[in-house]
């Protein structure tokens, strides 16, 4: 019915590990050091602190001079910067397993007005990454390196401060500057480093967040508009999964009640006594654990027994809307979700307002507003992912993921299907990638998941953590409106998540698999081409791309000084036996396979394998994107079917693609390469990939 946050159920009786899981540290002064407060090694040590005791932890480095300032008293040192500084948390808090039982989760936040802060958006980037390991770079291997692909290289990178999440926090007044194409100075002690358009910024979040889901938003005045206002607490970052936003030395623990357990099948609804008897026990519980916790230093310690707050929230929430036949989405679906969380604030605050008169009020809930409650806040939605699969249903108030899920993590592979699938009132995040249309239409939009969020958030005095979960067609500009939606619609934070925009998701639409000769398409008799002239090495060629449903299919070179039309057709006779025909179905040449072999048989093995790759329905996008990567001339062939291939890619293959100038985001700004004819290059500074 009801389960704590992981630490609490797994630590508990353990003499070191503590029971809480959300910790915020005090954001770091800019120095090294600081005995009366908190420099950098200090906001190591306290990261170091919270996961000693097995919680994660959330900070703001908004308070860190930007990457390349002179520090004072020094010739010639540079500061590091705030995410120099967070690739040190990072590197630390990899060393150190919580009991065995998982990595140290960590959030860290930015100002969207931070000098840096468009650096901080790009920072989980490949380009990032390596020019961070190469900081002494005397030999300039960056320059030697960059662009080029390999595969125990990208595995390095991919670690590159893997566990963060990130998250900028922003201002009513930035996304109204959205909004009006307006202006934004950032600042930083009082100094204009520069003025930006504030579409810049929010482009430029967008288009990394649909690459791999960082970074998320946090909206700074929604933040600040609950119960820790009445004690002139400030809040500028969140624990790792956001449903706690947290002032400095920040902490909360976390429970959640399983709502679908309280379904009662007689009347149709829920049983709303039991349910209340429930809340009213958690809520004390949370209260008691607060006094046996052990804190990771005296500073959490004073903090939590001066504002106590306790997140209880709810997990099984689409079990219980399957069992009353609602559709997740619908308009039933919003005033029932009301209705519960409103019942869930008024039952949990009148028992901290009891709790509040029998055992004493903390400092910060000594005002009129909160009825002198005993707890700071009350309500927290967290992802419930441990705790919902030992409560056996769906986790938070998240949909369904998809009718059918694999579950990929730590233990290993598990196969989960719904049994529900087919009921016209289930609903679910994604579809799979190949499935009927009905399914398709049960797909749930961005702006459903942004109501629902919007809905429970009305009554929840700390924050939700939820996922817009998009599938893989989803756009940029899909994203920007549903952050503009977020905002508008109350919501104090947003993160989202285009499906298999990272190489590695615990939740899944389909099996992942070796890619075999069974798995190509299958290819029909007759296949409709364009033909494109090209030079490679001084020799001229006609590549010519054949297509299934409009994507290219199979790829095909010959002589180039002979005349051919655009288009035409390819009819495949047997195997490797492949005849070119105009569109009049006029043999143009009689087997072009054989023709290319006899030209060169170096490039026939290329389009061999640009065909396999294509007809095995790798996209063309990855195939553009390796071939830019490579170390081969301009002038090679694989670089000329790069081109061609171009082509065929639309603006959000293009943007997926585009790697963000390095030069430039050196110098804070954040500008993406255009493809070009030949070559990868900056539109601003004419940086080129090819040099």
């Amino acid at each position: 019915y009801a389960l704590p946050n992981s630490p609490c159920l797994v630590n508990a009786g353990n003499k070191v590990s503590g029971l809480l899981a959300c910790f915020v540290t005090k954001d770091p002064k800019d120095c090294w050091h600081d005995p009366e407060d908190v420099g950098m090694i200090e906001n190591i040590a306290n990261f170091g602190h919270v996961a000693r005791r097995g919680g994660g932890c959330g900070v703001s480095l908004s308070g860190i001079r930007p990457e390349g300032d002179p520090v004072f008293g020094s010739t010639h040192a540079k500061a590091c910067g705030p995410i120099e500084h967070l690739r040190m948390i990072s590197e630390v808090m990899s060393s150190i397993t919580q009991a065995g039982f998982r990595s140290m989760a960590c959030m860290c936040t930015l100002r969207v007005d931070h000098p840096d802060v468009m650096k901080f958006i790009v920072c989980k980037q490949r380009d990032r990454a390596l020019r961070s390991y190469l900081k002494d770079d005397f030999f300039n291997h960056y320059e030697a390196i960059k662009g080029k692909t390999h595969e125990h290289l990208n595995i390095v990178l991919d670690k590159f401060i893997h566990n963060f999440n990130i998250s900028v926090v922003v201002t009513n007044n930035f996304m109204e500057q959205v909004e009006k194409d307006g202006n934004i100075d950032l600042v930083f002690d009082g100094k204009v480093y520069q003025t930006i358009k504030a579409r810049e910024i929010f482009n430029a979040i967008a288009e990394n967040a649909w690459k791999n889901g960082d970074p998320g938003m946090l909206f700074y005045d929604a933040m600040n508009s609950g119960p820790y206002k009445h004690s002139k607490q400030n809040i500028i970052a969140t624990n790792p999964c956001g449903e706690q936003i947290l002032p400095s030395y920040g902490s909360c623990n976390l429970g959640s009640i399983d709502v679908s357990k309280f379904f009662d099948p007689d009347i149709r609804d829920v049983d709303w006594i039991a349910l209340k008897e429930v809340i009213h026990y958690m809520i004390q519980f949370l209260d008691d654990v607060i006094d046996v916790n052990k804190f990771p230093t005296e500073k959490f310690e004073n903090w939590a027994k001066d504002n106590r707050p306790v997140g209880l929230g709810i997990m099984g929430f689409a079990d219980l809307l399957l069992k009353m036949k609602i559709a997740y989405g619908s308009k039933r679906s919003y005033e029932f979700a009301s209705k519960l969380i409103a019942f869930f604030e008024k039952e949990a605050h009148a028992k901290s307002v009891q709790l509040g008169k029998e055992r004493g009020t903390p400092k910060s809930c000594q005002f009129k507003e909160l009825d002198y409650r005993r707890n700071v806040t009350t309500l927290s939605i967290a992802p419930t992912g441990t705790i919902s699969a030992l409560a056996g249903c769906n986790g938070s108030i998240e949909p369904f993921f998809s009718p059918t899920t694999e579950r990929y993590d730590n233990t290993g592979h598990y196969t989960l299907a719904h049994p529900d699938a087919d009921k016209s009132y289930f609903r679910y995040a994604v579809a799979p990638k190949e499935c009927p249309n009905e399914f398709k239409e049960k797909e749930l939009s961005a702006e459903q998941h942004v109501e629902m969020q919007a809905v429970f958030q009305k009554h929840v005095d700390s924050a939700i953590s939820k996922t817009i979960n998009m599938p893989s067609s989803s756009t940029v500009e899909d994203i920007k409106k549903a952050y503009m939606l977020a905002w508008k619609s109350g919501n104090k934070g947003i993160t989202v998540y285009r499906d298999g925009s990272k190489t590695m998701q615990v939740l899944n639409t389909q099996k992942k698999k070796r890619v075999g000769a069974s798995d190509s398409l299958p290819r029909p008799e007759t296949v409709p081409v364009d033909i494109h002239k090209t030079t490679v090495d001084g020799f001229e060629w006609h590549i010519i791309i054949g297509k299934v449903d409009e994507e290219p299919y199979e790829l095909f070179a010959v002589n180039g000084k002979q005349e051919l039309p655009d288009k035409g057709f390819i009819v495949k006779k047997k195997r490797r036996y492949y005849s070119l025909l105009d569109e009049h179905k006029n043999i143009l040449i009689d087997n072009i396979a054989e023709e290319e072999q006899n030209i060169d048989p170096r490039v026939s093995l290329e389009t061999r394998r640009f065909s396999l790759e294509l007809r095995h329905c790798i996209p063309p996008k990855y195939i553009v994107d390796q071939i830019d990567k490579s170390s081969a001339t301009l002038t090679s062939f694989s670089k000329a079917v790069g081109r061609i291939m171009k082509k065929y890619l639309t603006e959000d293959d293009l943007i997926s693609i585009a790697q963000s100038c390095p030069e430039c985001a050196q110098k804070g700004k954040n500008v993406k390469m255009n493809p070009g004819a030949s070559c990868w290059s900056c539109p601003d500074c004419l940086f080129s990939l090819c040099g």
